[in-house]
């Protein structure tokens, strides 16, 4: 109990549950729509460890503190099916020792996905960190690559709209658009990585 007041002092634990409690509908959610056994996805945590990362970037926080511990407090829907097979466990008629090392094989599962949500919220926290820090440093370069982006984008998503389909081909509108912006981006990366 003597922990409780120092985690709702401390900023990276106070920003971890906000941001955590907040991505968890997401992936209740996302484990409610699996329809063949449990699927734990992981994206709400990495978004959720964007959001984190951002919100740690102006306040000074380590990233990788803060949003690591928003993966584990995003893990929190995962606990749901874990009890539901702790239930099933005891209730399948089997000897006891059998019972313990399902428990303590379904244990170490669950705590490598705590870890992996972990992980996955502090590559989200340190992606958005070094996206906010390039932006800040390097406005101009920035500004220009994504003039090209979107340059590039509009010429070719133009270009396949009015040449049209190459004979015995059908491309839809989203596939156009979709090979317009990788090719746009690619150009932009390199403008962006070999512009000195």
């Amino acid at each position: 109990m003597k922990a409780l007041p120092k985690i709702a002092s401390d900023d990276a634990w106070r920003y971890a549950i906000l941001v955590g409690l907040a991505s968890t509908p997401f992936t209740a959610t996302l484990y409610w729509q699996s329809s063949n056994g449990y699927s734990y996805g992981f994206e709400p945590v990495f978004v959720a460890g964007l959001l984190v990362g951002v919100l740690a970037s102006g306040r000074e926080l380590d990233e990788r503190r803060v949003g690591s511990r928003t993966g584990l407090v995003g893990i929190l829907p995962a606990f749901w099916p874990f009890v539901d097979s702790l239930a099933f466990i005891s209730g399948l008629a089997q000897p006891l020792w059998f019972s313990g090392v399902q428990v303590a094989f379904l244990v170490f599962f669950y705590a490598l996905v705590a870890g992996l949500s972990a992980l996955v919220g502090m590559v989200g926290a340190m992606i958005s960190n070094w996206v906010l820090t390039t932006i800040r440093r390097d406005t101009a370069a920035l500004a220009k690559a994504g003039t090209l982006f979107v340059f590039i984008v509009a010429v070719l998503t133009s270009f396949r709209m009015l040449a049209g389909d190459p004979p015995g081909r059908e491309t839809t509108l989203e596939q156009t658009l979709m090979m317009a912006t990788w090719w746009g981006g690619v150009c932009a990366v390199l403008y962006y990585v070999f512009r000195r």
